[in-house]
């Protein structure tokens, strides 16, 4: 997702990219944008290779993002 950060960001996304970021810290991440109002109607999630992500993070992920019309997570 790094790599490909200015590409995505010039087609309109929102990018936060970090390198060797796990899984499981994506939720705070989340849980930031989604109170600063920084998520939009659909969000595509890279949980990576750095590490397994547990059912107790999906679950706050998706509290997270319980607004959002499209989740989709990428391994």
């Amino acid at each position: 997702m790094l790599g490909a950060a200015e590409q995505l960001q010039a087609g309109g996304f929102i990018v936060n990219a970090s390198e060797s970021r796990q899984g499981d810290d994506q939720v705070g991440v989340v849980q930031q944008l989604a109170a600063a109002g920084q998520i939009g109607e659909a969000v595509v999630l890279q949980v990576g290779t750095n590490g397994p992500v547990d059912a107790e993070a999906y679950d706050a992920i998706m509290t997270a993002l319980v607004d959002v019309d499209q989740v989709v997570f990428l391994t």
